[in-house]
């Protein structure tokens, strides 16, 4: 995936302590997507089997042992203000108020414009749509520990697991809440083959009809089957996670109208590269506002009517090969 033009790679897509990571929070309220009202810093901690010198906690797989359960405290079900300092990563944002300040979470400050790719801009948290966050791990970066100031490097240089904290206010008068999230890093993803590993990609899509006036998700489902016959254990468990990359999607309308231009493109790979959103099942995700076919159609008069059917397509990279979908047919109405 990209944030801001620049390729990332999520959570589960078995990440390495030398990639840049991408850490993301959706928040929904009543079936939608919902910004919450502020949010203050996010922790990543490493989860421990064992306490040592440097870590002052031992987790065991459970977020608990990080968060203050003392009721009669100000920080009540928020990380330890003793523990604090051990967080390998801390983001947030510039201009930060004191304590958990309430923070304007549209500003400019989270765009996902500021994010460079660098390590001058990697502490940040960045919203990509409504109710969508994400918070990038770059090897090498630093960022501003909240409650002392300390600028803290970023050492999750080990394979492992971790826990991210992210501190949210979910409405203006509601109480400071913690969020807690796995990642696993890996030391690398390498694996070997005697011979060339071969893979088809199956896609359909989840929609058929759409209603005018809708924006929603357009869903491609996509599975593997491979033509070797001994693949190695290790090479099949790799793909029991996401292994897509770049994918985009074309929007094409098709005019079976006479005195209209048989296809207009709607949105091309190379619009829907940075916006096109994948899951830990390789599933992919593209917002499709059909409200904006009316305005399309208002500029271009030979687009035609905006309802009617529409061809769209995916392109994946999987290994080395470059994969366009089948075309499939969708009808707005």
């Amino acid at each position: 995936m990209k944030l801001n033009n620049i390729v990332v790679i999520p959570r589960h897509n078995r990440p390495t302590v030398q990639t840049k990571t991408d850490l993301e929070l959706n928040f929904y309220n009543n079936g939608s997507y919902t910004d919450p009202y502020a949010i203050s810093a996010v922790y990543v901690f490493k989860d421990t089997a064992a306490s040592s010198a440097e870590l002052n906690y031992r987790t065991n797989g459970i977020p608990e042992p990080l968060l203050d359960l003392d009721a009669s405290s100000s920080r009540y079900g928020l990380p330890k203000l003793s523990i604090v300092e051990d967080a390998v990563m801390t983001f947030q944002n510039i201009n930060w108020d004191a304590g958990f300040g309430s923070r304007n979470i549209i500003a400019a400050d989270f765009s996902a414009g500021n994010f460079g790719g660098g390590v001058s801009s990697a502490s940040g948290i960045y919203r990509t749509g409504e109710g969508q966050f994400h918070v990038v791990m770059v090897p090498s970066a630093s960022g501003i520990q909240p409650e002392t100031s300390a600028v803290r490097a970023n050492e999750a240089s080990s394979a492992g697991q971790y826990f991210d904290l992210w501190v949210v206010q979910n409405s203006e008068n509601g109480a400071w809440t913690c969020y807690s999230n796995k990642l696993r890093l890996k030391n690398d993803v390498w694996v070997t083959t005697t011979e060339p590993l071969t893979l088809t990609v199956n896609t359909d899509l989840k929609q058929k009809y759409i209603e005018m006036g809708s924006k929603i998700d357009l869903t491609f489902q996509n599975t593997y089957t491979s033509e070797n016959r001994d693949v190695p254990v290790e090479v099949r468990d790799s793909f029991r996670e996401s292994i897509i990359q770049n994918a985009a999607v074309r929007v094409v309308k098709l005019n079976e109208l006479v005195g209209y231009t048989g296809q207009i493109e709607v949105s091309g790979f190379s619009d829907t590269s940075g916006v096109v959103r994948v899951t830990g099942d390789d599933t992919v995700l593209y917002s499709f506002d059909t409200q904006v076919l009316k305005t399309i159609a208002v500029a271009n008069t030979d687009f035609g009517p905006p309802t009617g059917i529409y061809e769209v397509q995916i392109m994946v990279d999987v290994l080395n090969n470059r994969i366009y979908s089948k075309k499939f047919k969708v009808i707005v109405k």
